[in-house]
C-alpha cells in the first residue's frame, strides 16, 4: 500500500513541476502580454480567500455561504485589479520580486532568516514602486527574471542534469532570462 502512495506522490511532484515549468516559460517570454490575466487572477483568488476566511468566522449556517460570498469577493477584486492596472502591477511585480528573493539560499539561523525577509519585503516595495514608474521594462525584467527562475527551479526538481549543478542552473537562468526579455522587447509596443 505504502509503495502505491509513493508512486502516486511521485507523480503528482512530477506533474507539478512539469506544470511549474511550463508557466515559468510562459511567464519568461510572454509575462508582460500576460500580465493582466495574473492580476485578474491573483484579484480573484486573494478576494476568494479573504471573503471566504472572514465570512467563515460569522457565518455558520447555510454552509456554502462563506464560499459564495468568498466567490462575489472573488470576482469583485478580479474586476477591480484588472480595472486599476497599475495598483495590480505594482502588487504583481512586488510579490514577483519577493518570490525570486525567497529563492536565494541563505545559511541557517535566525538572523539570516530575519535578513531573508527584510530583503522580500525591500524587494517586494522597491520593485512595486520600480514597476509603476517604468512599467513596461520593469514588467518585462520581473517577469522574464522570475519566468527563468521558477523555469530552473522546476527542472531542478524534475531531477534533469541541472539539478545537482549550480553553474549549469544559473547559466541556464541567465540565458532564459536574456532570451524572453528579448522575445518580450521585440513583441509589445512602447507605448503599453
Amino acid at each position: 500500500m505504502s509503495g502505491a502512495i509513493s508512486e502516486v506522490m511521485s507523480g503528482l511532484t512530477e506533474a507539478l513541476a512539469v506544470g511549474s515549468l511550463i508557466l515559468g516559460i510562459l511567464q519568461c517570454f510572454f509575462g508582460f502580454r500576460l500580465l493582466r490575466f495574473w492580476i485578474s487572477v491573483t484579484g480573484f483568488v486573494l478576494g476568494l480567500y479573504l471573503g471566504e476566511t472572514i465570512s467563515s468566522k460569522f457565518l455558520s449556517e447555510p454552509r456554502y455561504a462563506p464560499w459564495l460570498i468568498g466567490a462575489v469577493c472573488g470576482f469583485l477584486l478580479c474586476f477591480f485589479a484588472y480595472r486599476i492596472y497599475l495598483a495590480g502591477v505594482f502588487l504583481f511585480c512586488g510579490i514577483l520580486a519577493a518570490s525570486v528573493i525567497r529563492l536565494i539560499p541563505f545559511p541557517d539561523g535566525r538572523a539570516w532568516k530575519v535578513l531573508l525577509y527584510v530583503l522580500m519585503a525591500a524587494g517586494f516595495v522597491l520593485f512595486g514602486v520600480v514597476s509603476v514608474r517604468f512599467s513596461r521594462p520593469a514588467v518585462i525584467f520581473i517577469t522574464s527574471g522570475a519566468g527563468a527562475a521558477a523555469s530552473v527551479h522546476a527542472l531542478a526538481l524534475m531531477r534533469t542534469n541541472i539539478s545537482g549543478n549550480v553553474n549549469l542552473q544559473n547559466l541556464v537562468m541567465v540565458v532564459l532570462f536574456a532570451a524572453g526579455a528579448a522575445v518580450q522587447f521585440l513583441t509589445t509596443r512602447r507605448n503599453a
